[in-house]
């Protein structure tokens, strides 16, 4: 396995991010409805700290205001989809409130790396390397598990956060 080269300045929150991702899957935590969770609780508490304003928010977090109002919405489940326990709420939205708070200069792309990452990297570590086995604890394909980003570019790369396109 060939080892990547992770920012310096990433390194901290990547080594509690896997702690907490941890906590997550020892819930039975999914990846789509995890990130889904995070991302709603990183996004209240940046709307907090902005005094509920969307615009400057979304400057601040460097995404667009429109994207920040679906992403400000509350967990809808979709058919199929397990919710989050209690404890696992709890655990996500600490984990969320944590790195919205600690330095308010993370940008979201940036927060979606580190959680994507350390989703990815604890359900592997879990599985024991298996792949395949991490997979399943996640319920994704196993191909997104070949695809660790390892810099908050490549989240954008292979597509993890991005909205759905409305309907023509």
């Amino acid at each position: 396995m060939v080892m990547v080269q992770i920012d310096p300045r990433y390194e901290p929150w990547l080594k509690q991010g896997v702690f907490n991702a941890h906590l997550l899957l020892e819930c039975g935590a999914t990846y789509k409805v995890s990130l889904r969770a995070l991302r709603f609780y990183f996004v209240r508490v940046a709307l907090v700290r902005g005094s509920g304003k969307f615009v400057p928010t979304a400057a601040a977090l460097g995404i667009t205001p429109g994207s920040l109002r679906i992403i400000a919405k509350p967990v809808v489940l979709r058919p199929g989809e397990v919710a989050l326990e209690p404890s696992a709420k709890v655990d996500a939205e600490q984990w969320a409130t944590h790195l919205a708070t600690e330095d308010a200069t993370l940008k979201y792309r940036e927060a979606l790396f580190i959680w994507t990452r350390s989703l990815l990297l604890a359900a592997i570590d879990r599985a024991g390397g298996n792949r395949m086995a991490a997979s399943r604890i996640l319920r994704v394909h196993r191909n997104v598990l070949w695809r660790v980003p390892s810099s908050p570019e490549q989240t954008r790369q292979i597509g993890i956060g991005r909205q759905a396109k409305p309907a023509a």
